[in-house]
């Protein structure tokens, strides 16, 4: 016959066995996060406000290294600021286009002849950092020194024509209104010089530069702003009434 356990050694095992049921793991730690649509959580991204951004280097396995223009610090998907952020997929779902457009924008997003308005989010489920587009700027033309490179994380500046603020004449009116796309203050210009370019604006930018969607790096020297890129959005809206726009005194163009 088996030996009667006492009370106070049942207990015991009771106990026992109570405290290693309690120091166990809880089984929700090991359950797998919900699936993420690859581009962010609905909330993430409306929590979060859209920068601008280019691509700086591509790996060979083709990830891409993006910067915030005209920061030396770029927040990425998991918060934490880096010069850089790694970004495994880019989602241009909320940009319309069609696909030819899209591989022509995807191809110059990568080799950094393109700037983008977006979102860096994550992917938990697939550990992504995914760079969520919601506008394009491409490259049309540049200063010979920087023809064939990339934009750089050098700032960016949205040029408007400020024309209707003019008491006077254009020639005697600060009438070009660079806007820094990182916040800092804009400033007042007479001239936009394009001659380092070798190019003149076209019907289209003209148009954008009316509406303040014309993007440029450059610098002012004096009361000239000096373009070294000029980037246009991507794509192009298709007008309805071709629109020509009067040569603008207070641009310097090559003749």
């Amino acid at each position: 016959m088996l030996p009667t356990m006492t009370t106070s050694r049942c207990l015991t095992v009771f106990l026992v066995l109570m405290t290693a049921a309690s120091c166990a793991a809880p089984e929700e730690s090991r359950e797998t996060p919900p699936a993420s649509n690859g581009g962010g959580t609905r909330q993430e991204l409306a929590e979060m406000e859209s920068d601008h951004y280019v691509v700086i280097r591509k790996e060979d396995d083709g990830v891409l290294q993006v910067a915030r223009t005209g920061f030396d610090r770029t927040r990425c998907a998991d918060r934490m600021l880096r010069s850089a952020c790694t970004i495994t997929r880019v989602d241009l779902s909320r940009v319309d286009m069609s696909a030819n457009d899209e591989a022509f924008a995807r191809a110059r997003i990568a080799d950094g002849s393109a700037a983008v308005l977006a979102k860096l989010v994550s992917a938990n489920s697939l550990h992504e950092s995914v760079m969520v587009v919601t506008r394009i700027w491409t490259r049309d033309v540049a200063a010979p020194t920087r023809r064939g490179m990339r934009l750089g994380a050098d700032p960016l500046y949205a040029l408007r024509d400020a024309r209707q603020g003019c008491a006077g004449s254009i020639e005697e009116c600060a009438w070009l209104r660079t806007e820094p796309t990182n916040g800092e203050l804009p400033r007042h210009y007479k001239l936009l010089d394009l001659k380092p370019t070798g190019s003149c604006l076209s019907d289209q930018q003209r148009g954008d530069l009316q509406g303040g969607r014309l993007l440029a790096q450059g610098a002012g020297i004096g009361s000239v702003f000096v373009v070294a890129s000029l980037l246009s959005v991507f794509p192009q809206e298709t007008a309805t009434n071709q629109v020509v726009y009067p040569a603008l005194p207070g641009v310097l163009e090559p003749q």
